[in-house]
Order: structure tokens, then C-alpha cells, then sequence
């Protein structure tokens, strides 16, 4: 069983929604453990299952895939690819994997504890922008993070 950003990434949007595992297996058309199976790593999700649960949650395929995918090679990244539906790097991956990792075992009373009046504006101001903006937005806020890291990481 391999716990992997799509494996988190299924059961954090389950649970935000308030699915049980066999809701979503009835709504892909399968059954529970094989749902069960997409949430733990033991089985990879079709392209068809993959685009069942994207409609389902009104999220882009291309998230999904992109998920289920493995980077074993850097991908080479350029400012126009931020303006992609796709757009990825390994790093900015890896960011999103311990967002993933951090709040899918989280309660939803500890993440209305966790998410303090900052970020409730945040997000309000955030959900005013253009997608193209909040592309922008996140680019710039996950690049933050990543030299905050690395700084940190040279004065040791």
C-alpha cells in the first residue's frame, strides 16, 4: 500500500464533502473496497474512474492526473507554464503534498481551528481575483515557501 498525493487527495475531498467511501463507489460505479483500495494505494484509478470523480467533485481532470502521476525526472519549468491548467514542478509538488499529508487527517472542528480570521480574509480577497491571478497568487506564495526553506536550510 503506498500512501501518495492522490490517495490523500481522495479522501480529503470524501471527507470535505461528507461521502462515505461507499457513496463515492456507488457514484463510480464499483464497489466499496475497490474504492476503498484508490484511497489506500493498492489499486490506481482508471482514466474513466479518474474522470468519474472529477465530475463528481467539480474539479479538473488534469489535477487528478497529475496526482496519480510519479516524477522520477525534473520537469523543467517556465512563468508560461504558470498560466497552464497543469502547471507543475517538483518542488511546488512536493508542496502540495504536504498540504495534502498535513490536513487530510485533520477533523473538520480542528481545521475551523486551524484556519484563524488571517486566513478567512485571505481566502475572501483570494476568491475575488481572476483564475489567472490566483494562479499567480499561488505560484508566488509556494515560491516563498520554497526560499524560506531554502535559507533556512544554508544557515545551518
Amino acid at each position: 500500500m503506498s500512501d501518495t498525493p492522490l490517495t490523500k487527495y481522495l479522501k480529503l475531498l470524501r471527507k470535505e464533502h461528507g461521502y462515505t467511501q461507499d457513496d463515492i463507489a456507488k457514484k463510480i460505479g464499483t464497489s466499496r473496497a475497490n474504492y476503498g483500495h484508490y484511497e489506500t494505494g493498492r489499486l490506481t484509478p482508471s482514466n474513466d474512474v479518474l474522470y468519474k470523480i472529477s465530475v463528481i467533485y467539480d474539479i479538473p481532470l488534469t489535477k487528478l492526473v497529475k496526482l496519480s502521476g510519479v516524477y522520477n525526472e525534473p520537469v523543467g519549468f517556465s512563468i508560461e507554464s504558470l498560466f497552464k491548467e497543469d502547471a507543475a514542478t517538483p518542488d511546488l509538488d512536493k508542496l502540495y503534498s504536504d498540504f495534502l499529508q498535513k490536513c487530510v487527517n485533520m477533523s473538520k472542528e480542528e481545521l475551523i481551528k486551524w484556519f484563524t480570521t488571517n486566513d478567512q480574509e485571505l481566502v475572501f480577497y483570494y476568491h475575488m481575483l481572476s483564475e489567472r491571478d490566483k494562479r499567480l497568487v499561488m505560484y508566488f506564495l509556494k515560491l516563498l515557501i520554497l526560499n524560506k526553506d531554502s535559507s533556512n536550510k544554508k544557515k545551518k
